[in-house]
């Protein structure tokens, strides 16, 4: 999975979103799993052409819509972002952070003694930045 930020939704933004993720895992995908939007049938048949599958379920895309839940309650306090710009410095610091601090199936102890060491690194840089 990968994210391509722009301020428009059409066909040349979705071209270079595909290319650009081609470029950076070099893996050409089976299959693509996206919501309706008209602009990106034709961007994955210019990009890739028959050998991707292309599936557009509105039900398929709950587990992709539900990892960006977090941001989305950010960004609705602060009504959206003035700028792309904007907008990509704070989804790179957000995913950051998130990761850093991500203990998924761990009990609650192992999460205790998990997130201490975390939160020391998470100052480290901090203080590095500033």
């Amino acid at each position: 999975m990968d994210v391509y930020l722009s301020d428009v939704r059409d066909q040349k933004a979705a071209e270079a979103f595909f290319k650009q993720a081609i470029d950076t895992t070099g893996i050409v995908p089976e299959k693509i799993m996206t919501d309706k939007e008209p602009a990106l049938y034709p961007a994955i048949r210019s990009v890739f052409g028959d050998k991707t599958l292309h599936r557009d379920s509105k039900y398929m895309n709950n587990k992709i819509e539900q990892n960006h839940r977090g941001i989305k309650s950010r960004y609705k306090v602060m009504k959206g972002f003035k700028h792309p710009i904007s907008a990509l410095i704070f989804c790179t610091a957000f995913e950051e952070i998130r990761q850093l601090f991500r203990a998924k199936e761990k009990t609650r102890s192992q999460r205790r003694c998990f997130l201490a060491p975390k939160i020391q690194k998470f100052h480290q840089l901090l203080t590095v930045t500033v």
